[in-house]
Formats: structure tokens, C-alpha cells, sequence
């Protein structure tokens, strides 16, 4: 999934980040995400944080989403 389009920043990318210790701040001045039009930025911190919550402990990356199901 795309998490800065201006930059063509992957969420992919932002877990090797955070696997390689990088905090957002370094992930963003490296790929550019958060810094053209800025639309990504709050998206991209909340997956930076969740990728640190769970990558780092050794949990699942997988989330949850309120996602309405309809019968």
C-alpha cells in the first residue's frame, strides 16, 4: 500500500524503517514522505507508530479496521 503518493513511499518501506531504528523524522527526510504536500503525514505517523508497536516486539503487523459489513 501507498502511504505518501507525492513520493511514492510504500508502507513496506516505512517497516524496514522502523526495523533499521530510524525514527519518523529520519523516515521522512530519507524518503520524502510527510514533506511535499503533507496530505500523508498524520496517515504515515499512525502506521510508523503501529509498525514500532508491533514489528519491534515481534507481534503481527496485521490491523484492524472498522470496516462496516453489510448482509
Amino acid at each position: 500500500m501507498y502511504v505518501c503518493i507525492c513520493n511514492a513511499v510504500r508502507e513496506s518501506d516505512l517497516e524496514r524503517a522502523v526495523l533499521a531504528g530510524q525514527n519518523f523524522e529520519q523516515f521522512s527526510a530519507a524518503t520524502g514522505c510527510a514533506g511535499t504536500c503533507g496530505t500523508c503525514k498524520e496517515d504515515a505517523q499512525e502506521l510508523y507508530a503501529h509498525a514500532q508497536r508491533t514489528l519491534r516486539s515481534g507481534g503481527s503487523k496485521a490491523r484492524t479496521f472498522n470496516i462496516p459489513v453489510f448482509a
